[in-house]
């Protein structure tokens, strides 16, 4: 058992313990890559997109550093990359309570072989009616989704000279 504490009623922290587990017996279970998928709902902002968002953000700030001190815990912390995508983002207009869907989201990473404090992409001015801005302030993203997903590949071991196959 590891004495890192899950955080109580973290849905996110709980799936993180799992990986955690599944980490920890690695050398029994014979696998040395693996890839984990665990997720976090409530994103669809339409409505009491202030209260909904800031509860997300606080969950998913909570889960991380809960399993960045267990990945230092066991000592994996170099060898283990957390990242989170999402298939839309969502507009920087008010439909009166929320936000509608979108394109142009944001992404982050994290491991001990993240090279941090960047920013990759353009950042984008948030004024409405800007080169990027399409509609409704909808932006237009400034970095391929398969982009991101190629350098993940590549962090795991994926040749350059097969990117194109997995990425066309």
């Amino acid at each position: 058992e590891f004495s890192t504490l899950v955080p109580e009623g973290n849905f996110l922290a709980e799936q993180l313990q799992m990986v955690g587990k599944t980490i920890a017996a690695r050398d029994t279970l014979g696998f040395s890559r693996q890839i984990f998928y665990v997720q976090l709902g409530g994103w669809d902002h339409h409505d009491e997109l202030l209260i909904n968002h800031a509860g997300n953000l606080g969950t998913v700030n909570e889960a991380l550093k809960y399993f960045y001190d267990l990945l230092q815990e066991l000592n994996v912390f170099n060898e283990v990359t957390t990242f989170n995508i999402s298939d839309f983002s969502r507009t920087l207009t008010s439909n009166g309570n929320g936000t509608d869907h979108a394109w142009g989201g944001n992404t982050f990473a994290m491991g001990g072989s993240v090279l941090g404090r960047d920013m990759y992409g353009e950042y984008p001015t948030l004024a409405l009616g800007s080169q990027l801005d399409l509609y409704d302030g909808v932006l237009i993203p400034t970095m391929a989704a398969d982009l991101y997903m190629a350098e993940l590949a590549l962090w795991f071991g994926v040749p350059y000279s097969d990117l194109s196959t997995i990425f066309p």
